[in-house]
């Protein structure tokens, strides 16, 4: 009896204990980064199937939280057991808490290792529709925008950025790059690099746009690495070649250019030669002309000069004799012209009379007319 009750009592107790520690659900927080997401699901009433799958990626924006801290809610279970009726039950979670990571992604898938291309698990590989398997490299980046969070949450749930690009996009650019590789023969593919690059980007891009994923970069990494060894030997040696005679053409061409360079500058010097020769005479024909041309124009100056001078004196001449012929008409002139000679009579007369009176012609010799003796001289006097 005493056992039984002390027995009841320690259940009690423990009862007691336990349900004061539970009594307080638990105080957790979830932080949030600025390159990632928060979404909370109810997991509990109407949203108790959502904890595996999402009805839609409209349901999943609505569940979207802006903030960047959250505290967990929980609820109180029990079973109906007798430790849950001891204890008051356990807490739950009443949500179910998904972080999506924007964090943007470069990843390559190419052969690293050359020697042994077939130990890279990243390589893609496709086959010509001749048979011939190789590999070509492809680089991406990815990032997941804000606004396409509930999208991707949809499609890929809590599957990392990095995980999607390995998996999703790897396969799918495999798929449209295998597709275009299938058509053509291998001679062909290697000039059709760009056409095949065209339709892997049109494809993939828009593809995994519409389930949330941004390919922001998707190119060509690299050449063609063969599975057969030998391939890529063969075409090596025939590179080699085609580039000897693209040398040597390119030698026959220089050494061509040269020669008709030097073609060109032989003539191009004779013809400057002769331009200069040519030049020189015309200068030369040039000058003379001047010359000549300034000897005329000098010539035709001093004759023109001497000329005017000429003419000049003879007008004056002219107009000399015109002056005294019409002046010896008059009587004023002759008045004047004796007065004169009486004027040189005055200077020179010593006063004494001739002694001898010679008539002149046959006219009367007047008391003026006479010939005065002035030492030796004869002066005519004119008759009055």
């Amino acid at each position: 009896m005493k056992i039984k009750l002390f027995s009841l009592i320690a259940i009690a107790l423990v009862s007691l204990f336990l349900g004061g520690c539970n009594r307080i659900p638990p105080s957790e927080f979830v932080t949030v980064e600025s390159n990632q997401t928060l979404f909370v699901i109810p997991l509990n009433g109407e949203n108790k199937e959502a904890q595996t799958k999402f009805d839609s990626a409209d349901y999943v924006k609505f569940q979207k939280i802006g903030v960047r801290e959250w505290k967990k809610r929980f609820y109180k279970y029990t079973d109906g057991s007798i430790g849950d009726m001891i204890s008051g039950g356990i807490w739950r979670p009443s949500d179910r808490i998904i972080i999506v990571n924007r964090t943007p992604v470069n990843l390559s898938f190419k052969v690293d290792d050359i020697a042994n291309p077939k130990k890279d698990n990243d390589a893609l590989w496709f086959e010509s529709s001749d048979s011939v398997g190789f590999s070509t490299g492809f680089d991406v980046s990815a990032r997941i925008e804000e606004s396409d969070t509930p999208t991707y949450l949809y499609y890929y749930q809590e599957k990392d950025l990095v995980n999607t690009v390995k998996q999703e996009v790897k396969n799918r650019i495999s798929a449209v790059a295998q597709d275009f590789d299938s058509k053509l023969p291998l001679d062909v593919l290697r000039t059709k690099k760009v056409e095949m690059m065209d339709a892997v980007r049109a494809d993939v891009i828009s593809y995994f746009k519409s389930r949330g994923v941004t390919i922001t970069t998707i190119g060509q990494s690299g050449g063609m690495v063969y599975e057969n060894k030998d391939i890529q030997m063969k075409i090596d040696s025939v590179f080699i070649a085609q580039q000897a005679k693209e040398v040597a053409k390119a030698e026959l061409a220089a050494q061509a250019d040269i020669n008709a360079r030097t073609k060109s500058e032989t003539g191009q010097t004779k013809e400057n030669a002769i331009t200069i020769a040519q030049g020189t005479a015309e200068a030369e024909r040039l000058k003379a002309n001047a010359i000549a041309q300034g000897n005329f124009l000098k010539q035709k100056a001093d004759a023109d000069g001497l000329l005017l001078v000429r003419e000049t004196e003879a007008k004056g001449i002219r107009l000399v004799n015109e002056a005294l012929k019409e002046a010896t008409s008059s009587g004023a002139y002759l008045a004047n012209k004796e007065l004169d000679v009486k004027l040189e009579w005055n200077k020179h007369w010593s006063g004494n009379f001739p002694s001898s009176i010679t008539a002149v012609g046959d006219k009367e010799v007047g008391a003026m007319n006479l010939f005065l003796g002035v030492g030796n001289n004869i002066v005519p006097v004119p008759t009055k």
